[in-house]
């Protein structure tokens, strides 16, 4: 069975190629290609924040209390990223390239160091976490069909 980070990392790498492929539509001026590319990282990464937010996080804290502040910053994270994924949507749709750009590198960088804090975090106690909530985190995270899993041959640019 697939760990949860392993899970998540999968869905880091995911939104990461996401975003670099929106930035590179930007670059090209296809306003079109670079939306649908955000819309599908905004549906996608709604998934992933509920999966970590009801599921794992709360299961986290039962489980090793002293990961409060690592937590509280890893779903301030899922915040910030939703609150600039709004805003680079707005650039693209206005055919604001600088500043379209410079939110695509914003969400890049956030999203890396998201799943590096996720890994100082998660890796340290995932032994604690069960089998029965990495199911539940994968089955909220299928509900976005076209997540990619690690058996899946869903497109990983």
């Amino acid at each position: 069975m697939t760990s949860i980070p392993t899970l998540l990392q999968i869905g880091n790498c995911f939104f990461i190629s996401l975003l670099q492929e929106a930035e590179s539509h930007i670059r090209d001026s296809d306003w079109n290609s670079a939306y649908l590319c955000l819309e599908q990282y905004g549906r996608h990464m709604t998934k992933h924040r509920e999966a970590e937010a009801e599921l794992l996080y709360p299961r986290l804290l039962e489980q090793a209390p002293d990961l409060e502040a690592e937590t509280a910053q890893l779903l301030h994270d899922h915040d910030e990223l939703a609150k600039r994924s709004r805003l680079a949507t707005q650039h693209i749709y206005d055919k604001d390239r600088e500043s379209a750009l410079s939110l695509m590198d914003q969400l890049i960088a956030i999203t890396g160091g998201h799943w590096l804090a996720q890994i100082q975090t998660l890796f340290a106690a995932s032994d604690t976490l069960s089998d029965q909530l990495l199911v539940q985190v994968a089955e909220k995270l299928a509900e976005a069909e076209d997540m990619p899993t690690p058996n899946s041959t869903a497109r990983l640019h």
